[in-house]
This record gives structure tokens, sequence and C-alpha cells, in this order.
């Protein structure tokens, strides 16, 4: 700094006085001890790390040190024709106009503030300004004497922090889930509006409280293991139940997380009570669906077994009553014949075709009493009733109707599962060939029926397949002798598919998996 600058920091009035004090005798110490604090004081106000200034009761600036300069960007001599008003941000000049005047009237005695300075480039700044006042010997006041420290990247720093503070709280609040910052021993830190809502807490009232205040149906040890499985994987997850304020139970999935450095706990809890009721009711409701297939089940067995028994019924009826009478008409009209052939009467070739017409009845009468009446199915049986039934079509419709079993075929093994025992799986088994061959009679206008047993990757297969016209969408969707087959399939766990081939025709296919699980 040039003697100008630093002779013009110092009051002229000192070295007048030690000029005086040297032209009386003994007082060169004293005017050399002015002196030195004289370059104390200089040394001090040059040196010094806070702005200093001395300032006029109009706002003019006296004196302003380096530092002030350095923070300001202006000369010393361009200070000295500024005053603080200029250099005030306009928002903050009232309230220092008013710390000045409260100065002066001698209201403080100091006054400190964070206010805005323009910088000579036009930035501006933030300083923390203390003002005092000096006064003369009556009292009067004289000047202001500043001190200024700049705090323009502290601003900017705690600016930033309220920022991040502001957008993580924010962040926080947008979020459903509760969320809790919990120190070592479970002292609630913080908390975000979820959780506010969930519990009915104040937040004043929670960052009064720990989680032992609560937590419902743990014990601290409990709680306490918690906390160190956390510290251990630094994150866990689990379900526990917190007590709200009016008493009311929380169900309430745990996340919580690790915060090594600071040694908090960082928890979001999730309100899973209404999954958890909606849980139980979708349980409930596959009990009662479940109860209901399975009553439904039991409904359509007891009308197959209806079925069943009406079929034995009928044929018992047609063995025993209708084909025993028919058996005594034929009888007749054989007696009747052979006495028409001894009196050479010309009614004997009539006798003889009725007779003849009978014994067709009552051949066929006994085959359909036999596929009625029968009530116990073997491998064997079932082989034996396909293959009845491939040559009774042929025969009575006139239909090529063939039936190829092989031999490979572990059908003989097949059992059913649950209470479906294997004479019940074979009786399924020629009831669904029946019935496919019944519909490819009736409606698919077809000239060929194949009946087909054999061994597979995937079990043992019962294939009926014809050259007709194949399944109507409508048919395969609503026909009643469909789900009549499929329900059948259905009793022994076996898959029925029905196609339609490429070439024409139908084909309904039985797979059995013998090391199918039950379902």
């Amino acid at each position: 700094m040039n003697d100008k600058f630093s002779d013009s920091v110092l009051d002229v009035d000192v070295d007048e006085r030690g000029a005086q004090l040297n032209c009386l005798p003994g007082n060169k110490e004293l005017h050399a001890e002015l002196k030195e604090q004289q370059e104390f004081y200089r040394t001090s106000f040059e040196q010094a790390v806070t702005g200093l200034a001395k300032v006029a009761l109009d706002g003019r600036f006296v004196l302003v040190n380096p530092c002030w300069l350095n923070f300001i960007g202006y000369s010393h001599e361009e200070m000295l024709n500024l005053t603080f008003q200029a250099i005030t941000h306009p928002a903050d000049l009232q309230h220092s106009l008013d710390c000045m005047d409260q100065l002066i009237n001698g209201e403080k005695d100091a006054c400190h503030h964070e206010k805005r300075f323009f910088h000579k480039n036009g930035q501006v700044l933030w300083g923390r300004l203390s003002m005092t006042i000096q006064r003369d010997a009556v009292g009067l006041p004289r000047y202001f004497i500043g001190t200024l420290q700049d705090m323009t990247e502290t601003k900017t720093s705690r600016d930033k922090i309220a920022g991040s503070y502001e957008h993580y709280c924010n962040l926080l609040d947008t979020t459903g889930d509760g969320f809790l910052l919990v120190n070592e021993i479970g002292q609630i830190k913080d908390v975000n509006r979820a959780f506010i809502q969930q519990t009915g807490y104040r937040r004043e009232e929670l960052l009064t409280m720990s989680l032992g205040d609560l937590v419902a149906v743990e014990t601290k040890e409990q709680t306490r293991e918690h906390f160190d499985k956390i510290i251990e994987q630094k994150y866990d997850v689990f379900e526990t139940q917190y007590r709200a304020k009016n008493g009311r139970l929380l169900d309430l999935e745990v996340r919580g997380t690790y915060l090594e450095g600071m040694g908090d706990f960082v928890i979001f809890l999730s309100d899973i009570g209404e999954r958890k009721k909606m849980l139980a009711q979708e349980k409930t409701a596959l009990i009662e669906a479940e109860a209901s297939l399975q009553r439904a089940i039991k409904a359509e067995k007891q009308q197959l077994q209806a079925y069943e028994e009406t079929r034995r019924h009928l044929g018992r009826e047609l063995h025993d009553n209708i084909g025993q009478q028919i058996t005594a008409v034929a009888l007749l009209s054989d007696i009747l014949a052979k006495d028409l052939i001894k009196e050479v009467n010309p009614l004997y070739e009539s006798a003889k075709k009725i007779t003849t017409r009978l014994n067709h009845a009552l051949s066929r009468i006994r085959q359909l009493s036999h596929g009625f009446y029968q009530n116990t199915f073997d491998h064997d049986s079932l082989i034996d009733r396909l293959k009845s039934l491939a040559s009774e079509t042929t025969s009575i419709h006139g239909i090529g109707c063939t039936f190829h079993y092989d031999k490979t075929s572990r059908v003989k093994d097949y059992f059913g599962y649950g209470d479906t025992p294997a004479e019940e799986c074979h009786l399924q088994l020629f009831r669904i060939a029946q019935e496919a061959v019944t519909n490819a009679v009736r409606h698919s206008g077809a000239s060929q029926i194949e009946l087909s047993l054999r061994h597979s990757s995937k079990g043992d297969i019962l294939s009926i397949t014809d050259n007709g016209i194949g399944i109507s969408t409508k048919n395969h969707s609503s026909g009643l002798g469909m789900y009549s087959m499929a329900f059948r399939a259905k009793l022994m766990k076996a898959d029925i598919v029905f196609n339609t081939l490429k070439t024409g025709g139908t084909c309904v296919s039985i797979c059995m998996a013998r090391d199918r699980k039950r379902y």
C-alpha cells in the first residue's frame, strides 16, 4: 500500500499531537508510544481479514480497508466517491437505513444483518454487516464503523443445502409409503407426510418418539434383531404391525437400509392391510369356488351314475322282459311255421320270415342289453367292447368302422386317480368312444370311422377318427355330447382334444398319462 493511502487511513490529529508533545520536555517517550500505537492500528486495519470501513452519517465512505475493497471490486479512490446506498441491493436498503437510524438515536449499540451488495461488475454478493456508531465527547454521533464478512459462498452453499433438503422433503412427501429416519437406538429423526397420515400422530409428536412406542407385536429384543440384521446385510424386508394413535393396528411391510457412515436407518413402510384383506378374500373365494366345483363334479358323477344305472335297468328289461317275450313269440312263430309246412299251407313262408325277423330282433336286443347291462370293465372287456362297437356300427348303420389295437399300449395298467378306480376309467373310455361314434354316425355324414388304441411318449391314446364334415365352431363349444365326453375325460384326469382335420372329418383323442399328478 502506498504512503498516501497509509496516511489517509489514520487520523492526522495523532501526528499533530505528537509534534506538539515533542516540543515539551520529557514527552519524547510518549510520542514514540503514540507512533507505535498508530503503526499497530494501521497494520491491523490494512491486514484484517474482515472488511472495515468508516462511513459518514450521510452514507459516504471515508475510510475502507483492502479486504472490503477486494470484496466490492472498487479502488479506494472510487469508494470515497460512493455511498453505501449506491452499493446496497434495493431490497435490503430500507433495513440498513433503519439500522442506521436506530444507532444514531441510541436505540441500539450495534446492528448485525445479512444483506446484498453490488460488485463493481454488477454481480450480486452476500455479506454479513455489523455496524456501530462513533460519538464525540458530548455524545453526538460522528460516523459509523462497519465490519463486513463475505457470505456469498456460504449463502450459495446454504441455499443449495436448503434446496436439496426441500427436494428431499418433496420427494418423500410424494411417495405413498411411510418414511422414517431412525438412529441406532430407535429414536425417530425424520418422517414424511404419508407416515403421519398412516399413524395419525403429528410430526412434532413423532420426533419425540422411538420405534418402541409404535411397534405393536414385537418385543424390544425382536426389534433389535431386525436392526442387527439390517446392519449385517445392509438391507432387509419383513412384515410387522404398528399401532396408530387411535389404537388401530397397521399391517406394514418394512424395508430397511443402514447408512453406515451416518449410523442411521432409512425405513420405508407400505400399508399392506388392504392387500392382506384382499388375499384373505381371494383365498376364501378360491376355497368356495373349489367347494362349488367339487359339488358340481359330485352332482355330475351322480348324474352319470344314474345314467349308468338307467342303462343297466334298460339292459335288464331288454334281456329279462322284452327279450324273453320275443323269445317266446319266436318259438311260437317257429312252431306255427312247422305246422303250416305239414299242412302245405302257403302261409308257411310268411311264418318263416316272421321267425327269422324275430330271431334277428332277439339277437339285437341281446347285443343292446349286453351293452346296457354290463356293470364292470377290465382291460380285456374294454378291448372286446371296442371291437364289438366297431363291428356293430358296420352291421347296423352300414358304415365302415374298424378298430386297431396297439399291443404295446399299457392301458391295461392304467389306473385312475383319487376315487376313480381302473374299471371305472375303462368304462368312461368306452362311453367316450361310444359317444364319439354315435356323433359321427348321426351328424358327420361319414362313410368311414376308425377307432385306435395306441401307446405314445405322452401316454396311451384312444382316438376316434371319421371322414365326415368336421366339427363346427358352434357344435364344438356347445354340443351336449362333446360336453359329456369332456366331463368323462376330466373324471379320469385325462386330456381330451377335438380336432377338425385338414383333409376333412373329425378326430377325438383321449390321452391317459399314467404318471400325471392329481390337479
